[in-house]
């Protein structure tokens, strides 16, 4: 989880609801090529993968693994980290703080998230962690209705240029989406999520028309997160003071217990579906 510009004035624009239906024409010239003579409609029962981020979760674009995915490794980056008081803090105190940190960047039901993503993070089990709160949360959101959007668009172009056989769909490159606004900030999604890692696209129940060119099925989302800091972090929030006093202290007993106690980060997997077309 990388918290770049947390606390700054970045926003969110709504562009489109998310459960709004994606509506790009994909009409190609001539006749759709898997249909058949005599073919008008056809389904196919199973799933395809349709789009892909280029980083993986857990690991940088090269391959390596990501540093706010290290546990217990005490980064030399972090030597002067040792010599503040708070490093000599007893695990509840530091789990405390962060559990006020989270408080004090979440609301109503994604207060209870945020805290559960604490639990599951000092229980050191560094087992994925699925939310139908959060997926709720992030299907509702306007910059993921925004996302959604910008994909569809390019979804219908490739299945326009497989002429309608997903068997030969090139998969479409995803790019990773941000909550930055300031709902997401004081309403949890900024400190649960903030910028996801990595992310892959399914499309199922994909039926064509071969007459009308129409098509319909239900995209699937994965998106993934770490919940997790890296030095930077640090670097960056350390100081804070905002949205309360101590708000940086918080930042750093999260790196603590990850990078010098037992706490350990885990990637975090919200998936959303919506129906699609054209």
């Amino acid at each position: 989880m990388a918290f770049r510009n947390y606390l700054g004035s970045n926003t969110n624009l709504p562009i489109i609801d998310s459960d709004t239906l994606c509506r790009q024409l994909s009409t190609a010239p001539g006749g759709v090529g898997l249909c058949g003579p005599s073919g008008d409609r056809i389904a196919f029962g199973q799933r395809f993968l349709v789009g892909k981020a280029r980083r993986s979760p857990g690991f940088n674009f090269d391959g390596t693994r990501a540093e706010d995915m290290q546990s217990g490794d005490q980064p030399p980056s972090a030597a002067g980290l040792a010599k503040e008081r708070i490093f000599a803090e007893t695990d509840s105190a530091l789990e405390e703080r962060l559990r006020d940190l989270v408080r004090s960047l979440s609301t109503g039901p994604m207060e209870a998230v945020a805290l559960r993503m604490v639990d599951h993070f000092v229980g050191a089990s560094g087992t994925a962690f699925e939310d139908a709160t959060l997926n709720d949360e992030v299907r509702k959101n306007p910059a993921f209705a925004e996302y959604h959007r910008r994909f569809c668009q390019d979804l219908a172009s490739a299945i326009q240029a497989c002429s309608y056989d997903l068997n030969r769909i090139k998969r479409v490159p995803m790019s990773l989406l941000n909550f930055s606004s300031l709902s997401d900030k004081i309403g949890g999604l900024g400190i649960t999520v903030h910028q996801v890692w990595s992310a892959v696209a399914d499309l199922s129940d994909f039926v064509v028309n071969c007459g009308t060119r129409r098509w319909s099925g239900r995209l699937h989302y994965t998106l993934y997160d770490h919940f997790g800091l890296d030095w930077a972090d640090i670097e960056k929030h350390g100081g804070n003071h905002m949205p309360r006093p101590g708000t940086g202290n918080g930042f750093k007993a999260w790196y603590i217990l990850q990078h010098y106690r037992q706490a350990r980060p885990f990637i975090t997997e919200i998936r959303v579906s919506l129906p699609v077309g054209s």
